[in-house]
């Protein structure tokens, strides 16, 4: 935990601090002084206070010059504004205090990280969070740094990931090798990797798609329809989770312009959204990035006969590359 660089001869609203034979103290505006100089370091008030060094031990000092903390910490942080905390360390553990210098948990962290919710705390490189008056909401057990959004956060233990809430409960079963942070393409659900499969679960861990996928690609910008691989095979889901072209082709293209790329044997033709071949397999290749085989204006690129051409949605040749 660092402290923050501390500023000599720093206006404090009414207080003024001061130096005299390498001791710090406090005047008021007249010059009359407040606070006799003992501190070997005085930092800038933050919230209301100031932290102050002596004989290598830090402290607090407020506005008026009160000692609220005496020097006895080895480090310790400004004051929060948004929970009126400190953190402090002593002996190499880390705990908070609040504005009357109280202990408001024990000095037992490793780690104290303020959050903007929450707390996060780190023991034994194992990871909880407390709320923001001190009090322990999730014990240090989780392997990861987390963040909740909408009061969910993704967890990591023992290299498997699931989903807790804010007050610790188990939302999602901590038991997959892969799970995205609430980015998934389909509404409301969130893509999971377990025994080296793909698929999606909603909140409720309610299977979206079936996890049983080799392999799940994102949806194309704009896209409706999203490639899929299993047991070497390529086919698509929509944005529900259906599964509308079964994946039985060599490799596939993402849509655009409502047509796909998609191999036959050693050949590639194009699909439309239900599945119909509308452009025959006729075509040596396509370009090596599947994002890069797409129609734009009505065009694509393909190979045919060893040269690089654009084709119409027709399947008819309408210029070189």
């Amino acid at each position: 935990m660092a402290i923050l660089l501390f500023t000599h001869f720093t206006c404090f609203a009414q207080l003024r601090s001061f130096e005299r034979n390498g001791k710090f103290g406090l005047n008021d505006i007249n010059g009359n002084e407040v606070v006799a100089p003992k501190y070997d370091i005085m930092s800038p008030f933050e919230n209301g206070f100031a932290r102050v060094l002596l004989n290598n031990k830090l402290g607090y000092i407020d506005e008026s010059g009160k000692e609220i903390v005496v020097p006895k910490y080895d480090k310790g942080s400004a004051f929060l504004p948004n929970i009126d905390l400190a953190a402090v360390t002593s002996n190499g553990k880390s705990g908070l205090i609040d504005k009357k210098g109280k202990e408001v948990t024990p000095l037992k962290y490793d780690g104290i990280l303020p959050m903007e919710n929450f707390i996060l705390v780190m023991v034994n490189n194992k990871r909880g969070a407390l709320d923001l008056t001190g009090k322990e909401l999730i014990p240090p057990k989780y392997d990861n740094n987390f963040v909740f959004t909408d009061g969910l956060a993704v967890v990591e233990l023992d290299g498997k990931r699931g989903i807790i809430d804010n007050a610790g409960e188990v939302v999602i079963p901590i038991k997959y090798d892969y799970l995205d942070d609430f980015s998934a393409e389909i509404e409301g659900a969130i893509m999971v990797q377990e025994s080296g499969k793909w698929g999606f679960v909603n909140i409720s861990n309610q299977i979206i798609v079936p996890i049983k996928y080799d392999n799940i690609y994102s949806f194309p910008y704009r896209g409706s329809l999203a490639i899929v691989k299993l047991n070497g095979r390529y086919g698509f889901i929509d944005k529900s989770g259906r599964e509308v072209i079964t994946p039985k082709y060599g490799n596939a293209a993402v849509f655009s312009e409502g047509l796909a790329a998609v191999k036959v044997g050693e050949m590639w033709g194009f699909v439309n959204e239900s599945g119909e071949m509308v452009i025959t397999p006729q075509f040596e290749d396509v370009p090596s990035m599947s994002s890069a085989c797409k129609f734009i204006d009505g065009k694509a690129p393909v190979y045919l006969k060893g040269k690089a051409i654009y084709i119409n949605k027709n399947g008819k040749k309408v210029g070189n590359i």
